[in-house]
This record gives C-alpha cells, sequence and structure tokens, in this order.
C-alpha cells in the first residue's frame, strides 16, 4: 500500500489472472467462511475528514453477501462496500459509512444500490469528501450520489478486511 498496511491471507485466497490478464497479480476469493485479507488497523486506514475506498472486482460464484473492503466495530460496519447475492448475471453494489451521532451517514444498497454485471471486470469506487457529499462510481461512471454527515471521531475495529463480511450469520 505504500504505508506499511499488509495483510495476511487466511482461508482459500490464491493469485489469479488480473485484468490485463497477467498471472498472480490478483487475489481470487470462494467466499467461503474464513476466506479474506486481514490488515491491522492503523491511522492511514481511519477516516478523516473525507474518504475514497475503490477496488476492481470480478464476480463469479461464491457465497452470499462476500465484503469487499469492512471495517467493523461493536457489531456494526464503520465502513464498507459489498456486493449482494451470489448470481452471474448482475449483483447489488452496496457502500455504506456510518454517519455522526444523530445525523444521517451515507448508505448505497438494494433499491439505492447499483447492479454490476458478473464474469467481467469492473472499477468500484465510493467516496466521501469533506463536505459530506457521498458518490458511488461503476467503471468512472457517477451512479449515485447523496449528501449526508461524517463521524467525526468513530469506533473502528481492530482490522479491515477484504472479501470478508465479518457478521456471524455470513462468516465463521
Amino acid at each position: 500500500s505504500g504505508n506499511n498496511n499488509s495483510g495476511t491471507l487466511n482461508g482459500n485466497v490464491t493469485l489469479t489472472t488480473d485484468r490485463f490478464g497477467v498471472a498472480s497479480k490478483a487475489y481470487s476469493f470462494d467466499g467461503s467462511p474464513g476466506t479474506f485479507i486481514n490488515v491491522p488497523m492503523s491511522n492511514s486506514l481511519k477516516i478523516q475528514k473525507q474518504i475514497t475506498i475503490s477496488a476492481w472486482i470480478y464476480m463469479n460464484a461464491g457465497y452470499l453477501n462476500p465484503r469487499v473492503i469492512s471495517n467493523e466495530a461493536s457489531g456494526f460496519d464503520q465502513y464498507y462496500m459489498s456486493v449482494a447475492g451470489t448470481a452471474n448475471t448482475s449483483r447489488n453494489l452496496e457502500a455504506a459509512i456510518q454517519g455522526a451521532t444523530g445525523k444521517s451517514g451515507f448508505f448505497f444498497g438494494g433499491a439505492n444500490g447499483i447492479d454490476v454485471p458478473a464474469l467481467s471486470w469492473h472499477f468500484i469506487v465510493f467516496t466521501v469528501d469533506a463536505n459530506g457529499l457521498a458518490k458511488l462510481y461503476l467503471d468512472g461512471e457517477l451512479k449515485k450520489s447523496s449528501q449526508g454527515t461524517l463521524q467525526t471521531n468513530p469506533s473502528y475495529g481492530p482490522n479491515l478486511n477484504i472479501g470478508r463480511n465479518s457478521y456471524p450469520d455470513f462468516d465463521a
């Protein structure tokens, strides 16, 4: 990452071909419980006045509702991006950040999410700027936006997880 945020592979995470067809330049997650990359939380992974989360994804088969990336504390996600479903046609992209106490946060999902075609590479981006404007992009195109309020001093979980839904109903 350039910020000493190295992760540890857990479960069935394997190297695979990336979007350019180059072998061993991307990671594949089979979606089974216990399969994820764990990154210890650091100050560089905490939300300051704004945040951008981005990833290249390729979805096929797998288990229900895997997180692309998430940080969970006290039984809820501080921030996350995930895809809902297991279909090989398309899946609903969700993204959320908890809001300030008593104020709305940001959630894109369900009817307010975006459908992402499966079985092909896609670039997904979720941003929230210092003025509380959240945006969700698919392949460089703005798909959704929403106004809210960032939490100023949130509780963070001990780890940032890639490819893992940390809720007990979805992951062991």
